[in-house]
This record gives C-alpha cells, sequence and structure tokens, in this order.
C-alpha cells in the first residue's frame, strides 16, 4: 500500500539522497540551493514587512541558504545585517558560491551584542538545518542565548539552530523560532517532541523539486487527513447505503469490567460502523444489555459461540480485550478470532495474554490486525526492544511492526503507528487530556470502525488515531472518556468540511 508522499517526513539521510538524484536530473546543487533562496524569501515578504533584518549563516547549506535571503531581501532595498561565527565566509560549495555573491560586510558573532540587536526587527535562522548531529560549541550556545533575550521574531530556514532532524536537542535551549520555514517537505522533528516545541508555526516551501526526485519511498509520515482524505471519503454513506454497508463491529465484553467495552462499542458507533455488537457471557448479559440502546447485546458459550457469533460474512471488524479482566478463555477467543482473519483490534488484556505466548500468537497475526499498546504493554510484548524504545522509539515501533506483521499503534503523547512494510505514521495532534481512563477503549472502537468498512489497517489505524486526537482537543478541561463519543461526532463534521472535494 503506498502512502500520500505529500505527507511524508524526510530525514537527513533522505534530503542527501534528494539532492542526489535532482543533481543526477540535472538540478545542480548551487541552482537548488539558489531555488531555495528564493522560497524562502518569498516566505518572509509574505509574512513580514520591510524589516531591520539580522540574518545569521552557519558553515554549511543551510548557511547558503541564509546568503541567498540576504542578496534577495538586499536587492528589494531591506537593510540586511548578516553573521558567521566568526565573520567569515563559507568555503564549501556551493554555499560558497553564494556566499561570495553576497557583496555586503559580514559580521562575527562578537559583534552582535545587545545594543546590536536593539536596532533588529527580525532575525532569520540560517545556521544549522537537518543535518546537525552533535551539540554546538559555546560560540554558538552564547549567540543563541543573546538572539532569544532580544524577544524578536525569529524565523527559522528549515529547522530551529540547536535541532536534530528527529526531533534531539543538540543545544540547551535551542532557538525558539516563531515561523520554520521547510524546505520541500517536512522533517520529523517539525512534529516529534522535543524539537517540534521550538518549532513555531511550521510552514513548506516549493522549491521546484517533485515527487520524482526521491529517490526510495520515505520512511516516515506526518498523520494528517491528506494522508488518509480518499479512503474517508469513501466511508460517507449516500442515500442508497445499507447498514451492513457500513460495517458490522463485534466487541468482547468480559465479565469484571463492562465499562471499557462498552466504551468500544460506542466509539465505534459514532464513528460510522453501520452495526456493532457486543458479545459477552450469559451471566453478564443482563449488566451490558441495560446500557446499550442502539448497540446490540448478545450472550455467547464460551470460544464455540464466540466462533460461531463472528465467523459471518457481514463480520468487519473484532475488538478484543478491553475490560477482559478475569476471563479465563481470553486466550481461546484469541486463536479463534486470528483463524478466521477478520480485521480486528487487540488491546489490553488480548496484549496481554499475547504476552504469555508470543511465540504461538504472533505467528498468527497477519497484516489486518491492529496491536494499541501504551508504553507498558509495548514493553511486555516486546521486551527485546526495551531498550530501542528508551533510545530510538520510532525505530522500535517499526522493528514491531515488521516482525508481527501487524500494525501496530504505540499509544502517547506522540501516537507512533508501525507499518509491516516498515514505514511508520506519525500523529501529533493529540491533547494531554486524553490521559485518562477509558479513552484508549474509546480509540479501539474508532479504529475498529474504519477496518470494519474495508479501510486498510495503515490507514483504518491512521484516521482512528487523528480523529480521537482531534477530539479530545475539542473537549479539552475536565474530559472524560464518556464523553469522548459526542466530541468525535463533533471532530467528524469538522473533517467533513475539510475533505470535501473543492
Amino acid at each position: 500500500m503506498d502512502l500520500n508522499n505529500d505527507c511524508a517526513l524526510l530525514t537527513a539521510a533522505d534530503i542527501h539522497a534528494v539532492d542526489a538524484h535532482a543533481a543526477q536530473q540535472g538540478i545542480s546543487p548551487q541552482q537548488l540551493m539558489h531555488h531555495a533562496g528564493q522560497a524562502l524569501t518569498t516566505a518572509i515578504l509574505q509574512r513580514f514587512p520591510r524589516s531591520r533584518t539580522l540574518i545569521v549563516c552557519g558553515p554549511g547549506n543551510n548557511g547558503g541558504d541564509g546568503f541567498v535571503i540576504a542578496r534577495l531581501l538586499a536587492a528589494r532595498d531591506w537593510p540586511v545585517f548578516v553573521c558567521t561565527e566568526h565573520g567569515a565566509l563559507p568555503t564549501r560549495l556551493p554555499a560558497a558560491a553564494h556566499a561570495q555573491r553576497y557583496t555586503h560586510d559580514c559580521y562575527s558573532f562578537k559583534a552582535i551584542d545587545e545594543a546590536f540587536l536593539q536596532q533588529v526587527d527580525l532575525i532569520i535562522d540560517a545556521g544549522f538545518g537537518v543535518g546537525l548531529s552533535r551539540p554546538i560549541n559555546a560560540h554558538w550556545q552564547s549567540l543563541l542565548q543573546r538572539l532569544e533575550n532580544s524577544q524578536k521574531p525569529i524565523v527559522a530556514v528549515d529547522m530551529p539552530t540547536g535541532v536534530g532532524d528527529f526531533g534531539q536537542l543538540y543545544a540547551h535551549p535551542p532557538l525558539q523560532a516563531e515561523l520554520t520555514l521547510a524546505l520541500f517537505k517536512k522533517k520529523p522533528a517539525h512534529v516529534i517532541a522535543p524539537g517540534a516545541a521550538y518549532c513555531g508555526e511550521v510552514r513548506v516551501c516549493d522549491i521546484g523539486l517533485e515527487q520524482t526526485h526521491l529517490p526510495v519511498q520515505p520512511r516516515f509520515y506526518e498523520n494528517r487527513p491528506a494522508l488518509w482524505a480518499p479512503e474517508w471519503r469513501r466511508t460517507r454513506p449516500n442515500a442508497q447505503t445499507h447498514k451492513y454497508d457500513r460495517g458490522h463491529v463485534w466487541v468482547w465484553g468480559g465479565p469484571r469490567l463492562p465499562g471499557a467495552p462498552t466504551l468500544s462499542a460506542l466509539g465505534a458507533a459514532v464513528s460510522g460502523a453501520g452495526a456493532v455488537t457486543l458479545l459477552t457471557d450469559r451471566d453478564s448479559w443482563p449488566i451490558y444489555a441495560a446500557q446499550m440502546r442502539s448497540v446490540m447485546v448478545e450472550a455467547v458459550d464460551g470460544a464455540k459461540g464466540f466462533k460461531a457469533a463472528i465467523d459471518t460474512r457481514r463480520t468487519g471488524a473484532v475488538v478484543l480485550g478491553p475490560g477482559a479482566v478475569h476471563c479465563p478463555e481470553l486466550a481461546d477467543y484469541l486463536k479463534v478470532l486470528l483463524d478466521t482473519n477478520h480485521p480486528c483490534v487487540l488491546d489490553a488484556e488480548a496484549l496481554n495474554v499475547m504476552t504469555q505466548h508470543p511465540d504461538h500468537f504472533f505467528s498468527s497475526l497477519h497484516g489486518r490486525c491492529v496491536l494499541t499498546p501504551h508504553a507498558g504493554e509495548f514493553k511486555r510484548l516486546f521486551p527485546h526492544l526495551t531498550g530501542l524504545l528508551a533510545t530510538h522509539r520510532l525505530d522500535a515501533v517499526r522493528q514491531a511492526s515488521q516482525e508481527t506483521g501487524a500494525v501496530v499503534v504505540l499509544k502517547g503523547a506522540e501516537t507512533l503507528i508501525g507499518l509491516p512494510h516498515g514505514a511508520l505514521i506519525i500523529n501529533n495532534n493529540a491533547s494531554p487530556y486524553l490521559a485518562t481512563a477509558g479513552s484508549g477503549d474509546v480509540l479501539a472502537g474508532v479504529i475498529a470502525a474504519f477496518l470494519g468498512q474495508r479501510i486498510a489497517a495503515p490507514l483504518a489505524a491512521a484516521m482512528g488515531v487523528w480523529l480521537h486526537g482531534r477530539a479530545g482537543t475539542l473537549a479539552g478541561v475536565g474530559l472524560i472518556a464518556d464523553d469522548l463519543p459526542k466530541w468525535l461526532i463533533r471532530a467528524q463534521r469538522e473533517l467533513i468540511e475539510l475533505c470535501e472535494p473543492e
């Protein structure tokens, strides 16, 4: 399944590959830098009035972009001041070639004191971009502190100085940008903490590159509606739509914690599932039936009854695990479910059962399974990835998905969605108020609703996670999981307007 490259997040290695590929196709590095500087200058002119502008230039390509901006702004009669660490021009091509075309003085960092900065209206940070991989030196750190103290608006070229391409911090603190102008595509750091917090508003600049200049499929993607808008539109009902055309979601309800599966069922119901049935044992049936109206409740007898219920052509997706504590047959239910090959969301207790027999269950997972662990569950599921999770979360989730062949959704402030073919979708629209009991149970139901409408598991997970995050943001203070379904409705109404074709 191909993902929309408009949502791709490019790493430093990706950018180097793009530059090399562009050169092979006749766009020299010097031309590409000129195109980048033009696009950056246009974005600055669109945002700010004529200003006394300080441009801080690093020794590499980011600094070269800064020199192009300086020359183009000066040509428009902007008062421009350029500084480098020691007042010297870059020495490596293509930055050196463009720096030599800037014919005005170049200041050293020592000259940029408080009095100097009082005369400046705007600061352009063209220091270190996506390629930064080590801590900056004391000269740079001191300058950043003075720039920060000036409280002047700061525009970062591609990345604020001090932020690495995966959001690492190589300055303490990095420069806080009001606006970051990303070149060609966003980078992982634009959406990953802690670096994302220093980027401010992120705007992508067209520098004349096309998708054909990407020599390989990107590994990282930002979760936003453009990633799955066509699939979202396909789920909208029309006058001829039957309820079973919209998918039938089944949710298993355990005997001890009825709230969790109830929340999953409601999450599926308000997210577009045409029918939702909650399955439970006969003793628990009255408890669930008393709570549910739009959701059907059906009693089953053990794993045999569970299999008979879900193994039908009308089954769209199954949710197993929320609230299923003290359910002795849960492992049998899980085996039955995986043997049917139905799309499914495995959460909570279903994940804990898998940890007890990983060799048995992992081999039965497939590409229509979505696992939704939080960090603790992830560590229990993949103990061999615990160290990697602590140091390189993105790689840990990618590896977990590749090992299992399932979609892995690591829930958190930035939810990471690992895909079996190695890509990773990063979601950063969640509200901190989603950190409340039961919100993950609702999410399981939302994802299942899209699985049930025959959306591929990676996009079903991405759609569910984004809507869940948006609902949390809309709800804000005082959010409890019981209220999430109504906010999911509002989030979908917004999305319908956003995804309507022009």
